[in-house]
Parts: structure tokens; C-alpha cells; sequence
């Protein structure tokens, strides 16, 4: 073997170029994947020149066996189970039969090494004693990594818990057992795990001990749970009962002061008591549970007391002439009332009445000014020893008031107008309607008149609304003369939407003027099927917009004749069949 490691070195002697030794290799490469600590592993060192290499004891680790395989040396090593890396490095000899030989080098391998390692464990560090759901924890854990070009080669899933006896605990997920579910009685524990890495060996544990807390019992009011205020109606109150899981439960109820707690004495410290209350102060309870040397922080609840004004309201007249009398009927008898009159809707300025504000259940309205005109509200404020509520009542006083009219829309109203339709609108306060007299021909509703002028040479006209409450009536004239030099008078049409239809149609009237669309009101409206047979008659105050069903006409074609201020006008209406 000497000879010919002799004739190669000769070789590259005399053939510069031809003989050049190659790097020094290790087969499997330990650098890409971490190795398994405590197993024997076999690596091949390749370019080995016998007499030329020579290994150092491997660090972190023991050299178990060495020997040549052909031109490849094969080293058994053990690595340490350590958190450090491990080392193994080939020197070549100085010698100068040796100087075509590889060059030494030096390995550094990552082991996978769990020692002194313990997973990190999350989880409620707290359980109630009478707990009724699980509680969830959960392992994660790494290996030391240190020289691995890998993250993580072996990812540590596998773990083994350990939870006192009494406890029930489960997997979260069948393939992994990296989270559990535990659900414990009513004894002390310590929730534990370890994991295993893939070579089998074990990390430390990890604990976790949950403090065991007393369960908080808050209060439920079983029955009334409100009081209205003077009553001394007995109250029921309780508690959830653990006695079944602890019989030795007790609970230490507390009242506030003025209620009382009137339980038989063997009922008391259980899971339901009865309180009586005072009759005008809320009730606070709380109540602690105490068991196995332990017991609950407090838990408290409130019964209120509520102001008994649920039926009270106020009484007196809409409206006000002169004088009148309110009051607030079906108070609390313990009750002191204050009153007060204010202007209706944020409306400024003086209340006209001779007192505004006072005490006493009764107010007693006169009015300082006879031709006041306005809405104003009267507030009672009642209180009992519970609260307080404020009652309130808006009147009129006085007679009506038009406070505003608008000609065809315009706020401006006109006193001549050109021929043609024209629609007036008034707003009135202290009355519901308004009644036009007038020798106009046109069309009366609530608050508008529709008329028409015909001829700009024709003969003025009034217009004159009235309306009435029960402290008289209020009149206003509104005259109008025609104008010469207008435009032509707007046409009117209808238009039908949609057409064809199955279900509604929207039969709308329109002006040629959009200045005056609103006045397109239609008269008459009739419906008419191919066979010429009326299917429908409008009977409703003139309107600019009618909806009509059609759902149940039959397919075909209708005919629609309908009349916009005496103008006739025909359109066609196709029902088309339903899906």
C-alpha cells in the first residue's frame, strides 16, 4: 500500500499538474442534518492517505472504532447529548511522504440535543374549585441548535403529560400530542410535561401547579327583580349550589343597611335567602362562597327601586283661550310636584301668561296677552324619595295663525297670474284644516287649492281661507287677477311606468312646464281591456301620482283614459305574463 502512495507522490513529482490530491470528505455530511446524540454513527472519511491522516478524539463525543474501508476510513463516534456542538478534525502528517496527501479539516456537527431543555407550557395558571369547563394547555420545544444548517431537522410533536389521577384530560388533536384538555374535580394538582426528540431521548419537565379558586356566586334575584318605590314585598334571592359537589359549602350573605335578611336561622349561610327590603332605598347584596380552605372574592347585585309615576299624566285642554287649569293625575301619594310653562319646539321669546312656573299639583293658566298665538308646553316635575319624572303636555293657546302660504310652490304669492292652472298651500298652527270659500271652480283638500285661470281678460278673484279651533276662527284673503303677455299655458301627459308590467304600474302626471309638474293632478282615471270592458275607476281626490296592483289582470293590452285639468289624454298599458 506504501508503494503505491510512494509511485503517486513520485508521480506528481515529475507530472506537475497531473497528481493534485483531492479535499477531504465525510460521507454522510453531518452538517446538514443534526445528529442523533448516544447512537453510534458511522461516517467515511474519503481521500484518506494511510500513514498520512490521522483523527483527534472527536469533542463532545467518543471515538467508538476506526477503520480503513479501501481508500475510505470509516469512524464510529458516539456524540454527547449536550447543548453544545460536536468537533471532529483530520490532521495530515508534516512528513514529506505525505505532501501530495489532502489537506487536514475540521468538522463541526450539530447534534440534536434536548439536555437540560424543558418545553415551554401555556395554560390558565388559575382553575375554579367548581369548574365546568376544560382547561387548555398547550407544549412547544426546540433542540439546541448550534452548527446545523437545518432550522430544525426534528421537530419535537411527540410529548408525554402527566396530571394527577382524579382529572380527566384528552387530546386537542389525535395526531399531535402537543396540547391537551384538562378537566379537574375539585382537588389540587400539577399539570407536567416532557418531550421526546427524535432519537428518543427525553427533555426535563416542564410544571405547571394552577392555583384552585373559590368560584365567584353573583346574586340573581329570583323574584321581583325591581321594587316599586314604598313596596316591602319579601325578596327572594339566590346563589348557584355547589352543595352537591361539596357539601360543606357555605355562603356569608350581607344586606345594605335598612334591608333586612329574614331567613329561618338553619337557612342561613345556603344558597337562597330572603330579604325584606325598606321600602324607598335599592337593595345591595353580596354573598362569598367558602370551601376547602378557601373562599371567594364578594360578588354584589342591586334590586332597584323605581319611581312609581308609570301611570301618571298630565290633564287639561288642547287649547287655551283665555285661562285653564292642568294637573298631573295618578301621582305616587308621597310625591311634591314643581311646574313650569315653556315655549313648544326650542321656539324663543316670552311665555304670555301671567305665571310661568310654581309649585302644587295644579297649574292654573291665565293668559297675559289676548292675542297671543302659539303652541306651549307645560312640564310637571314630580320626585318621590326614589326619583323623579318629568310629565309633560303641549296645548295652543289662541286662535289659529296662518303662518305661511306658498302659490305653485313659490313662497312669493303672486296677486296676477298667468292662465293656466295654479295650486295654493297653507300652513296653519292651532287647527287641523282649512276651509275655502272662494267663487273659483277648482280642487279643495286640508291645506292646498287647486284653480285654474282661464282668460287673461277675465274677472279677478278671492281666495280666502278660514280656519277654526274653539277660541274662533282666522281668515285670510288671497286675491289673484289674470296677467297679460304670459307664455303659452303648460300641456299635461301621463306617464306609465313600468309598461309592460305584471305586478304594479306607477301612472304619473306631468307637466311641459317642470317648473309646474306639481300641478298635473289627475282628475279621472279609468282602465279599459281590449274587449272594451271598464277593469277600474279611480274614485280618490285628484293626485299627481297613483300606484295601482295589477297582479291580478290578465295578459294583454289595456287602455288607460284619464283627465288633467279637463285636458284628455290616452295611454296604452301592457300586462305581460307572470313567471
Amino acid at each position: 500500500m506504501n508503494r503505491i502512495y510512494t509511485l503517486a507522490l513520485l508521480l506528481s513529482t515529475i507530472l506537475p499538474g497531473r497528481g493534485l490530491a483531492q479535499a477531504l470528505g465525510m460521507s454522510p455530511d453531518p452538517t446538514l442534518h443534526a445528529q442523533c446524540p448516544g447512537v453510534p454513527l458511522v461516517y467515511q472519511i474519503s481521500s484518506w492517505m494511510e500513514g498520512c491522516h490521522s483523527v483527534e478524539p472527536p469533542v463532545n463525543g467518543i471515538l467508538v472504532e476506526e477503520k480503513q474501508l479501501g481508500l475510505k476510513r470509516a469512524l464510529t463516534i458516539r456524540w454527547n447529548d449536550s447543548a453544545n456542538p460536536g468537533s471532529l478534525t483530520v490532521h495530515r502528517s508534516d512528513s514529506a511522504n505525505c505532501s501530495g496527501a489532502a489537506a487536514g479539516k475540521s468538522w463541526e456537527i450539530p447534534i440534536a440535543s434536548v439536555a437540560g431543555l424543558a418545553p415551554d407550557l401555556t395554560g390558565p395558571d388559575q382553575i375554579p374549585v367548581f369548574t365546568f369547563s376544560n382547561s387548555v394547555y398547550t407544549a412547544t420545544l426546540r433542540h439546541h441548535q448550534r452548527g446545523s444548517l437545518d432550522p430544525d431537522p426534528f421537530t419535537i410533536t411527540k410529548f408525554e403529560w402527566q396530571s394527577p389521577v382524579s382529572w380527566t384530560k384528552f387530546l386537542i388533536d389525535p395526531n399531535s400530542s402537543a396540547m391537551i384538555s384538562v378537566f379537574p374535580d375539585t382537588s389540587e394538582g400539577c399539570i407536567k410535561v416532557r418531550g421526546q426528540q427524535v432519537c428518543g431521548s427525553m427533555s426535563e419537565w416542564a410544571t405547571i401547579c394552577p392555583e384552585r379558586v373559590m368560584d365567584v356566586p353573583c346574586p340573581m334575584f329570583t323574584f321581583p327583580t325591581s321594587l316599586i318605590c314604598g313596596n316591602k314585598q319579601n325578596v327572594f334571592v339566590s346563589v348557584s349550589d355547589f352543595s352537591f359537589v361539596l357539601p360543606d359549602a357555605t355562603y356569608n350573605w350581607q344586606v345594605s343597611g335598612g334591608w333586612e335578611i329574614i331567613n329561618d336561622p338553619s337557612a342561613v349561610n345556603k344558597s337562597i335567602v330572603v330579604l325584606k327590603p325598606d321600602g324607598f332605598h335599592d337593595g345591595i347584596v353580596s354573598v362569598t362562597l367558602s370551601g376547602l380552605g378557601k373562599t371567594s372574592a364578594p360578588c354584589t347585585a342591586t334590586i332597584p327601586y323605581l319611581p312609581d309615576f308609570e301611570d301618571s299624566e298630565v290633564s287639561g285642554p288642547d287649547e287655551v283661550c283665555s285661562s285653564a287649569t292642568f294637573q298631573p293625575v295618578n301621582l305616587p301619594a308621597n310625591a311634591t310636584v314643581s311646574q313650569e310653562v315653556t315655549n313648544f319646539g326650542g321656539a324663543t321669546g316670552p311665555v304670555p301668561f301671567v305665571q310661568t312656573s310654581g309649585s302644587g299639583p295644579l297649574a292654573n293658566l291665565e293668559l297675559a296677552d289676548p292675542d297671543a298665538r302659539g303652541y306651549y308646553v307645560i312640564s310637571f316635575t314630580a320626585a318621590d324619595p326614589c326619583g323623579e319624572e318629568v310629565l309633560q303636555k303641549k296645548f295652543y293657546a289662541g286662535k289659529p295663525r296662518i303662518y305661511s302660504a306658498k302659490i305653485d310652490g313659490d313662497t312669493l304669492v303672486q296677486q296676477t297670474l298667468c292662465p293656466g292652472n295654479h295650486r295654493l298651500e297653507v300652513n296653519v298652527f292651532g287647527s287641523d284644516c282649512v276651509e275655502w270659500n272662494t267663487n273659483l271652480q277648482g280642487y279643495a283638500d286640508c291645506r292646498h287649492f287647486g284653480f285654474p285661470i282661464r282668460d287673461a281678460d277675465g274677472d279677478c278673484a278671492e281666495l280666502i281661507a278660514v280656519c277654526t279651533n274653539t277660541c274662533g276662527s282666522t281668515e285670510q284673503m288671497f286675491p289673484f287677477c289674470p296677467q297679460a303677455g304670459c307664455p303659452a299655458a303648460p300641456t299635461f301627459d301621463l306617464q306609465v311606468s313600468p309598461n309592460p308590467t305584471n305586478f304594479v304600474v306607477r301612472i304619473e302626471g306631468v307637466s311641459s312646464d317642470e317648473n309646474k309638474s306639481k300641478l298635473a293632478l289627475i282628475e279621472t282615471l279609468e282602465i279599459y281591456n281590449a274587449l272594451g270592458q271598464r277593469v277600474y275607476t279611480w274614485n280618490d281626490a285628484p293626485r299627481q301620482l297613483i300606484v295601482l296592483p295589477v297582479d291580478q289582470l290578465q295578459r294583454g293590452v289595456y287602455v288607460i283614459h284619464a283627465s288633467i285639468w279637463g285636458q284628455r289624454i290616452t295611454k296604452k298599458l301592457l300586462i305581460k305574463k307572470r313567471r
